[in-house]
């Protein structure tokens, strides 16, 4: 054999050895999969099946309130009937279909700089 054909032969062992050894080695875990950002209540209250029933901390979240005020609410604070609610074990639990429904029917809409109400219809 000629000398360029023995250097290119033991340049390729060279290589050979060094990634068998590589390949010998642990590997390194895989860097966790980057999860999608966390969704807040205030997102899925509205968006989640009707049917879902969630706690006083996910409703306090969803309506952007203390939790006293889901309380009250759900006690019902004489100008609005009682946040419709379930308990289980002594805690409050909430359908979130019941709670939208409840929420539009009792918001009010404020238009900025009016001292009186906004009448909407014909008059007669």
């Amino acid at each position: 054999m000629s000398a360029p054909l023995l250097l290119a032969a033991a340049a390729l062992r060279q290589l050979a050895d060094a990634l068998d050894a590589l390949a010998a080695e642990p590997t390194a875990p895989a860097p966790p999969a980057r999860l999608p950002p966390e969704v807040s209540w205030r997102e899925r209250l509205w968006t989640c099946d009707p049917q879902v029933r969630i706690g006083v901390p996910e409703l306090s979240e969803g309506v952007d309130r203390p939790k006293s005020w889901v309380y009250r609410a759900a006690r019902g604070n004489g100008s609005c009937p009682p946040l419709p609610h379930r308990k289980l074990d002594g805690q409050l639990v909430f359908v979130a279909g019941e709670v939208r429904r409840w929420l539009v029917e009792h918001e009010q809409t404020v238009v900025p700089g009016r001292m009186v109400p906004l009448t909407v219809g014909r008059r007669l």
